[in-house]
């Protein structure tokens, strides 16, 4: 067996080659994804070493390695490997922004017809601007390992030359925010108009942590509002009585699981501190996570708790990044956020929120990962904490008086306000007590050398494992030949595509097969294996089933598209697929419904209703309740496009893709001139300037210009802002 030499030596400079330590985070910063102000691309490793120290190791312009195949060894096969032995590669070293630029100078010297191709693909996409385009030149066969992440490629490095899975000392904080959302609508919350005014953190240390003398810290941060919140200023005045609930109630808590007690001591020192502004209540919070450096800080929801905050800050006023990242290691130049947060109505376990960050923090969703960890299981129910809570703790959320619950404690029921607010941080330190999930993550992470984000991605974690091992093994592994980059920007872009595409496919299979709907779900949890032992009892495979998929949605997608340049053509023998069912006037009902006034029946209320479902009925029964064969007395027909403002939502949104396919010229026209807006209706259909056209029109002739002539100069400006 033979053990890769990367040649990339003393990645870190105060650790040794082989010595054991703690990997956390391979952040990078590129000035175009991540929006700095620094030139330089530069790499973040944040780390421990045994004796519990945090370290951040910064690595300007980072170098990657790549492999090129032998001359000698190119005429052994044409099209792309799965993995090479090494010997029959070399290596080329070159900056990480580099990388695509450095392949295409380097295939060039190849003398092969498929190299040269590509190189005249990157020739093309170089001249016309298409710079995505360029990443094609990774489909040669004859160039291995330049197309994964950079972060992903020295997470291997590490794993390579020092040892990741001895140490593991780990500091965690567990955090929850309460917003006050008494009496705003809806509406008003989405547009981040509640503010932030509880917030407590459970810091739990190490025992190798140079924190670990301080024992479990409890910081509870209030917003003071003593007109708002009438009961505030007497729990100010009984802090100390406060403070000795908290350790009646919290310093000693039963669990129950499976049926058995369990008393867990859980002493800790508590912090109670006001603020008059959102602003210092807000400032303060992170201020306290970059002094103690937690290697976690875990929400349950995370995707509600840190963006609420990033958005009240700059609701404020306030600079989010510069707020939450830590400027003990990383400079101004270099500090960003780069949210992933996955609001897709899915299942939890499939979701992959987190955040890429400046800090030596990483904020992760704890119920994310409680979920994915558990998604190979049999259904537990609900996500939310209290429910998880009682499954795994036997306890729930803090009880309120009947009327009180937490959108009003606030003003109603202070004192029991906050002690739900830390209550709530407790069960998440408590579940995570009980599951060990958090050092479950850790020792994954290092073991495999797999991003913290990527853990409960099945394709992200087998493709790291994939990459050490082989590389281990004296393989250097190849690309992936799937990804086609003039449709994806990124590995990750196709992956994340491919990965639902499949999912989709096997899932409507099961259905096909009458599989009940919690039991196909079940099952795609558990995997391929699974999956393909189900499959091959009818007589087809995964891969039948996704190849199948494939080439049916390849002819629905030529078919949309088709749909999709002729939407604004209509005429006479135009197909209309129009959705509805049957429409008809309730003031033609008889009275026969409920009696809401003595005596009278209803011709709109009924007791005993049936709703009929068409799509269950015999066909026979679907035909004869049609009156004829087209309820369509007339249309206007609107031949060819008129207008930019066809087709388009308030506020200029443009309706959604699948939406275009039922959209009829004249019945817009018709909807536009009932509704009596005839301003929109001139612009729309009659090409009229609209208010702020006119505007501009008058201030350009204002200045001298013609009619036509200011016409012309606002398309040419529209025109340059749509390019």
């Amino acid at each position: 067996m033979k053990v890769v030499d990367f040649g990339l030596r003393n990645i870190l400079k105060d650790v040794h080659e082989g010595d054991p330590i703690s990997v956390y985070n391979v952040l990078n910063y590129n000035k175009f994804s991540c929006h700095g102000v620094q030139e330089e691309d530069e790499l973040f490793v944040v780390y421990r070493t045994p004796d519990g120290e945090k370290h951040v190791q910064a690595i300007k312009d980072p170098d990657y390695e790549f492999y090129a195949v032998r001359p000698e060894y190119r005429k052994d096969f044409i099209t792309p490997r799965e993995y090479l032995e090494i010997e029959k590669t070399y290596p080329i070293k070159v900056p990480a922004r580099a990388i695509v630029s450095r392949l295409y100078k380097e295939i060039r010297t190849f003398p092969d017809p498929v190299d040269h191709r590509l190189c005249q693909i990157y020739d093309n996409a170089v001249a016309t601007g298409n710079w995505k385009m360029r990443k094609q030149i990774m489909l040669t066969p004859y160039v291995l390992m330049a197309d994964i992440p950079v972060d992903s490629y020295y997470w291997i490095q590490l794993g390579t030359h020092y040892d990741l899975t001895q140490s593991a000392v780990t500091d965690i904080c567990f955090g929850d925010i309460e917003n006050d959302i008494y009496g705003l609508t809806s509406t008003e919350q989405a547009l981040n108009l509640d503010p932030v005014n509880a917030m407590t953190m459970i810091f739990q240390f190490d025992p190798k942590s140079p924190y670990h003398r301080l024992g479990t810290q409890v910081f509870t941060y209030l917003l003071r509002n003593h007109k708002r919140y009438p009961q505030q200023a007497d729990f100010e005045k009984n802090l100390d009585k406060f403070y000795a609930e908290c350790h009646e109630k919290f310093d000693h808590q039963t669990i129950i699981k499976k049926g058995k007690k369990k008393v867990i001591d859980t002493l800790a020192e508590y912090h109670i501190r006001l603020f008059d502004t959102e602003e210092e209540l807000l400032h303060e919070i992170f201020r306290t996570v970059n002094r103690y450096k937690p290697d976690f800080m875990e929400f349950w929801n995370m995707p509600y708790d840190m963006p609420k905050m990033a958005a009240r800050m700059e609701n404020l006023g306030m600079d989010p990044i510069k707020e939450m990242s830590d400027g003990d290691f990383f400079d101004e130049s270099v500090q960003h956020i780069n949210w992933h947060i996955d609001n897709r109505p899915i299942d939890i376990a499939e979701r992959n929120s987190y955040i890429r960050m400046t800090s030596t923090t990483q904020y992760i969703d704890q119920m994310q990962n409680y979920a994915g960890i558990r998604k190979g299981r049999k259904s537990y129910g609900s996500n939310k904490l209290d429910n998880i809570a009682k499954i795994e703790l036997g306890m729930g959320k803090w009880e309120f008086r009947k009327g009180i619950d937490v959108t009003n404690a606030c003003i109603l029921d202070y004192w029991n306000f906050v002690l739900y607010n830390i209550r709530d941080v407790w069960c998440q330190v408590l579940i995570n007590q009980v599951t060990n999930d958090t050092m479950s993550l850790v020792y994954d992470m290092n073991y495999h050398q797999c991003p913290l984000h990527h853990l409960v991605k099945q394709t992200k974690y087998q493709k790291q494992i994939y990459y050490a091992g082989y590389m281990r093994r004296g393989f250097v592994p190849g690309h992936n030949i799937n990804v086609n980059y003039t449709q994806f920007g990124s590995d990750d872009e196709a992956e994340k595509a491919n990965e639902a595409r499949k999912r989709r496919a096997l899932r409507i299979q099961l259905d096909r097969m009458g599989m009940d709907e919690d039991d196909a779900e079940e099952l795609l949890a558990e995997g391929d294996a699974a999956v393909e032992e189900v499959l091959s009892e009818d007589g087809g495979s995964v891969d039948d089933v996704v190849q199948d998929a494939v080439e049916a949605e390849a002819a629905e997608v030529l078919q949309k598209t088709m749909a999709a340049q002729s939407v604004f053509e209509d005429s006479i023998d135009r197909k209309l697929p129009l959705p509805g069912g049957l429409v008809g006037n309730p003031n033609n009902n008889s009275a026969n419904g409920l009696e809401l006034i003595d005596g009278v029946p209803s011709k709109h209320f009924f007791d005993e209703v049936m709703d009929e479902d068409y799509s269950s009925e015999y066909p026979w029964a679907k035909y004869t309740r049609s009156l004829s064969r087209s309820t369509q007395i007339g249309r206007l027909i609107i031949p060819h496009k008129v207008s930019k403002y066809q087709n388009m939502l308030p506020l200029g949104q443009i309706k959604r893709k699948e939406d275009t396919r039922y959209y009829i010229p004249g019945a817009e026209f018709t909807s536009d001139y009932i509704s009596q807006d005839w301003l929109s209706l001139g612009a729309a259909w009659f090409n009229l300037p609209l208010t702020d056209e006119m505007n501009r029109l008058v201030d350009l002739m204002a200045d001298g210009m013609s009619y036509d002539d200011a016409e012309k100069r606002i398309k040419e400006l529209d025109l340059g802002e749509e390019g």
